[in-house]
């Protein structure tokens, strides 16, 4: 049987946001009183895979994604955010190179282009995946944290992020 992980990323406030942030479990309480971005993927293949994109392309400000437990403030956010755009349009530029990258070869550009092109909520849902271990679910991913990091500039939150299990992970 597969081992799954959760992933929570929230927009918070500045006083919502945990004092100390060192697992889910900290955002947990908050959750249940507001909306966060929820994932779950077998071996936590969607963290791994966004921290592959993010050192692949360069994009360091994205590594809160990849830790057990972060914050952002909202210039960190908005600094992210930017990140995130970018790797959104390098992909975009050169979907072929993504799917080389997580050993994902069997979509097309025309495929990963059109899936860059949906208009995604802060809050999800993410596109159906059986084990969160795709391509689709990827991009849906990305897409929804931009949405959520985009969502927090525009209203001057802080980004809280945690998953259930810290690094090193059974890839």
């Amino acid at each position: 049987m597969a081992d799954y992980y959760v992933s929570l990323t929230m927009a918070l406030p500045e006083d919502k946001v945990p004092e100390t942030l060192v697992s889910l479990e900290d955002l947990s309480s908050i959750h249940e009183v507001s909306e966060g971005l929820v994932t779950s993927s077998r071996k936590n293949w969607l963290i791994y895979a966004v921290e592959l994109c993010a050192s692949h392309y360069g994009f360091p400000r994205l590594s809160y994604l990849s830790e057990f437990a972060s914050s952002l403030d909202p210039s960190a956010a908005n600094l992210a955010a930017q990140d995130l755009s970018d790797l959104l349009k390098a992909i975009e530029l050169n979907p072929a190179s993504l799917a080389r990258l997580l050993g994902q070869n069997g979509w097309s550009d025309q495929e990963i282009q059109a899936m860059l092109q949906v208009d995604a909520s802060p809050w999800g849902p993410l596109v159906e995946s059986d084990d969160g271990d795709d391509l689709p679910y990827l991009l849906s991913f990305l897409l929804s944290q931009f949405a959520l990091l985009r969502h927090a500039v525009a209203h001057n939150l802080h980004v809280a992020f945690a998953q259930t299990s810290p690094y090193p992970l059974d890839r």
